[in-house]
């Protein structure tokens, strides 16, 4: 199967930055933490529109984005969104507004602005997983809508989303949005009863985070294998098991970020102290 490449382009963007910042919201008490993100050190300014775009060179079939990111606004006054296009970026659609699209922690066409723009918006309370999913092979396709219409999103096709953030002209002193890191997963066209599958994988969590001595991990669909990386993708923890819960000690792991893949797929993120 050919891969899919990924870039992101800013250059139209004046208030998103990628760096470390320590605004209270987006870091770990004293810890700065790296992120694209509405300003590395400023609240985010009134009357902001302004996003940044993640071109694909072309799509597989059934295709998955993960986004995990941050954000603190003015419930309504303030929000980010997500839009994508298939035609190269002459039109541009919010996902919150199609329905054809299977979403996880997203918001809803009725989580909107003063504007009525479906949007985050709010305090999303820590880091969170956002999930959004094309269904777009021939064979599990049964229906033909505006927002998904045949033939537009399909593999081989250059795809765009746009990341984009709002604000009215109420002056505020919050953080903004930080997205801490995006990844598109390829299920391929798999049957739509497996699909569902594909979204329960989400039922996963790794706690407490940030961790000290050890980190617990739950999973209702079961563990078969737990491996463990750093920043530099070295593996510092792998083993096999047959369980729906597992502890790790991790007390002996230098301080800093690590992820954790449960069955060879499913990756969780924690910081060690």
């Amino acid at each position: 199967c050919p891969s899919t490449s990924l870039q992101i382009e800013t250059f139209a963007a004046t208030l998103w930055q990628i760096g470390y910042s320590l605004k209270p919201v987006f870091s770990n008490d004293t810890t700065p933490v790296r992120g694209l993100m509405t300003d590395t050190l400023h609240s985010y300014p009134p009357n902001a529109n302004d996003y940044f775009t993640l071109g694909m060179d072309h799509v597989l079939p059934n295709f998955i984005i993960d986004v995990w990111h941050k954000f603190e606004m003015d419930s309504m006054h303030a929000g980010g969104f997500i839009e994508y296009s298939t035609d190269t970026g002459l039109t541009w659609m919010n996902i919150g507004n199609c329905t054809d699209i299977r979403k996880e922690n997203m918001y809803s066409a009725t989580d909107t602005l003063i504007t009525g723009v479906p949007a985050f918006t709010g305090n999303s309370h820590g880091e969170i997983l956002s999930r959004f999913q094309f269904i777009n092979c021939w064979e599990i396709r049964t229906t033909v809508t505006s927002c998904l219409t045949e033939g537009n999103v399909i593999d081989g096709v250059p795809f765009y989303l746009r990341f984009r953030f709002v604000s009215d002209s109420t002056v505020d002193s919050l953080s903004g949005w930080m997205i801490d890191s995006i990844k598109i997963e390829d299920p391929g066209c798999i049957p739509p009863s497996l699909i569902s599958q594909v979204n329960n994988l989400t039922l996963l969590n790794v706690f407490p985070n940030p961790a000290n001595d050890r980190i617990a991990i739950s999973a209702k669909t079961g563990i078969s294998s737990i491996s463990i990386a750093n920043l530099l993708g070295q593996t510092v923890y792998s083993n096999q098991c047959n369980v729906t819960e597992a502890q790790i000690d991790v007390s002996r792991f230098p301080s800093g970020l690590y992820f954790v893949k449960i069955n060879g797929a499913e990756v969780r993120k924690f910081l060690k102290d």
